[in-house]
Parts: structure tokens; sequence; C-alpha cells
């Protein structure tokens, strides 16, 4: 009797085992089924995550193609199709000063569940995202060339849409529209919606403290290249890395600061396209400039910044974060500055395969990762 309810527990057990395997396909299949309807959705989107078409109209809102799909504070998955409660904002150092900024809230239906529940939490108090809004009014960009641009910058955008790492600044949604009653006055819009969070420039960090200790860079830098390795993994090229564009934000939940790369690849695209062909207003835009140019850029006018022109980029300004700000301005070269510093030999390998004039010679994120500089706790 007793073996008899031995082997009935067992069967009880592998039956509940089994629930429990069927039950996760399931929930995985529901959960690929409703990543793959987001696409549909596009075509076919509940009316209900529209807000008021008299938002629409006056600027209150502003609605994307596709629905987003995010998360909220407290780390749980929600849907939104449109931005509400524009509010101007400057941000302090910021590549894209020229831009018009705001700080938008996520449209929630006042009907649905979702909404509810946040209305009894204040969890949405201090959430906010960046919705960065650029016009381009150039006749240039009414000619064959100038969409052709339009459409590269598109496709770029489209690429960042993939790139999901806590090291890069995420974008969520973009939309790229002519406004205008005849073709000689079109005006493109282009409207960015990123990730926003309280930040601060690594510039003006490194500028307060003259310079940052080696165990916290090589933790900074560590991120940055793993950053980059997200967006070289999708084809993105970030082309503009600088203090311009590495902010450090708190992560609340740890207590550390994190490094993110900012404005990957659109910002670069979007400078080079109002420096070469100005707004009627706005005066010729230039990029911050940094004395120790990539080489590869320097010989050709008419070269891009390539996957190998991010690692210089890195290099240079992980230079400046362990030795100040000014240290481009003391050497006529990273060259020059490696071989009149003394440092430990870990230190001086990982940087040469870095700022390596070659740009052959430089090494992807995946290769500088495991460098000995990285990986050891060495005590400089």
């Amino acid at each position: 009797e007793r073996e008899e309810e031995e082997r009935e527990r067992q069967m009880q057990e592998m039956k509940i085992s089994e629930q429990k395997i069927i039950d996760e396909i399931v929930q995985k299949e529901l959960e690929k089924r409703q990543d793959d309807d987001d696409d549909v959705s596009a075509r076919n989107v509940p009316i209900d995550l529209l807000p008021p078409q008299e938002w629409i109209n006056s600027g209150e809102a502003v609605v994307f193609n596709k629905t987003i799909r995010a998360k909220l504070p407290n780390n749980s998955f929600y849907r939104f199709r449109a931005v509400v409660n524009p509010k101007p904002v400057k941000l302090h150092a910021d590549l894209f000063y020229f831009a018009d900024q705001y700080l938008v809230k996520p449209y929630i239906p006042p009907d649905s569940p979702l909404a509810e529940a946040l209305m009894a939490s204040e969890m949405m108090e201090n959430f906010h995202y960046l919705l960065t809004e650029v016009q381009l009014d150039n006749s240039h960009f009414n000619t064959s060339s100038g969409k052709k641009e339009i459409s590269n910058l598109e496709k770029e955008l489209e690429s960042l849409l993939k790139v999901s790492h806590d090291n890069v600044n995420k974008l969520y949604a973009y939309t790229v529209e002519r406004v205008g009653k005849s073709s000689s006055s079109f005006v493109w819009k282009i409207r960015i919606l990123t990730e926003y969070s309280l930040s601060y420039p690594i510039g003006d960090v490194v500028e307060s403290v003259g310079f940052v200790n080696l165990a916290t860079a090589r933790v900074w830098i560590i991120r940055l290249l793993e950053g980059l390795e997200a967006l070289h993994k999708v084809g993105v090229v970030h082309k503009n890395i600088s203090f311009q564009t590495v902010t450090l934000v708190k992560d609340t939940d740890f207590g550390t600061t994190v490094p993110k790369l900012l404005y990957s690849s659109c910002g670069y695209t979007l400078i080079s396209m109002l420096s070469r062909h100005p707004n009627k207003q706005g005066s010729r835009l230039e990029f911050p400039s940094c004395p120790w140019t990539p080489p590869e850029l320097l010989d050709n006018n008419c070269a891009k910044p390539q996957r190998l022109t991010d690692i210089w980029e890195v290099g240079v300004l992980f230079i400046q974060v362990i030795n100040g700000v000014d240290t481009v301005l003391n050497y006529p070269s990273p060259q020059e500055f490696l071989e009149t510093t003394n440092m430990e030999p870990a230190l001086h390998d990982f940087l040469s395969k870095m700022i390596a004039e070659d740009p052959k010679k430089r090494l992807s994120p995946l290769e500088l990762l495991p460098m000995k500089f990285l990986r050891t706790n060495i005590d400089f």
C-alpha cells in the first residue's frame, strides 16, 4: 500500500512538473506573439492608445508610427503610442543645444487598468522621456541628394531602435515628416524620443575633480566598450564620442554611477547635415573640436568615421578622464602622451591598442575587453 502511495505521489509530481513546463512554453509563445504583434499593431492600433484628436492638433500630444514597448519605473513592461504634456527643457553641455527639447509623459488611456494602478502610486511623478525636435528648412533637403540624406538618417534611426543596452541611451521612437504647402517651402521635421534620467556630462565631472582615479575610470571604460559593442553589433557607428555624448547616470537600484553613450550615429549625422546646409535662420553648426583628430579623418576630408574611429575617440576620452581635460592641449598627439608619461605596462598596452595611428592596428571592443588592464585588479 505504501508503494502504491509513493507511486501515486511520484505520478502527481510528474504531472505538476509537466504542467509547469507546458505553462512556461505557453507563456513564452504568448510573449513572442505579443512582440510579433507590435509590427501588426502599427496598422491596426487599438484606438484607445491614441490621445484625443484635439491634443494632437494643438501639439499637446505627439503620436508615433508604431506602438512602443517600454518599461515603467517598477520594471514592468507596458505599451504606448503617444507622448503628452511637453515641457521645454535645456540640457547642460548638450550636443543638441540647437534643437527644441521637451520632457514628455507617455499617454496612458484614462480608462485602462494601468492608468488606475498608476494613479494610486506616485511612480510616474518624476518619470519622463526626452523628445528632441530638429527642423531642416534648407531647400537642399528637397533635392534628390538631400532626400537621400534624409532617407539615410531614417535608416540609422531604424537600426538604433534595435539597440537595448544599459550603457547606450535608449531610442524608443522617431518620426521624420515633411511639412509645408509647396515644394519650395517644405520643411523636414525630425522627432526623436529617447530615455531621460537625471545625469551629468562626464566632462563636467572630470573638470571639477581634475582627473578620475583609475579604479573608477576602468569601470566606466568597460561599460562604454560594452555599449559600443552593442552598437557595432547592429551595424551602428557612434561617430562622435566626446564629452558632449557621454553622460553619467545614477543607478538608483545600486547607487552606482553608470556611463551612457548619447546620440549614437544620429547626432553626428544631423550636425553634419546642418553644418553643410544650415537652416535659414540658424548659424552654421560645427562639431566640438578635439586637437587629437583621428588620423583617418585628417587625411581625407570626405572620410566618414568608422567603427575603429569610435575606438580612437573612446581612447582619447579615457586619457582625458584619467589625466585631465587639457591633456589634448598639452600634448601634440596621444602617441606623444604615451611616450612621455610614466605608466604601468598593462595600461600603456591597453591605450596603445585604442589610439594606434593605423586604424587596422586598433582593437575592437570584444578584443579590448579581455586585456590585462581591464581584467586584473592591479594597484596603480
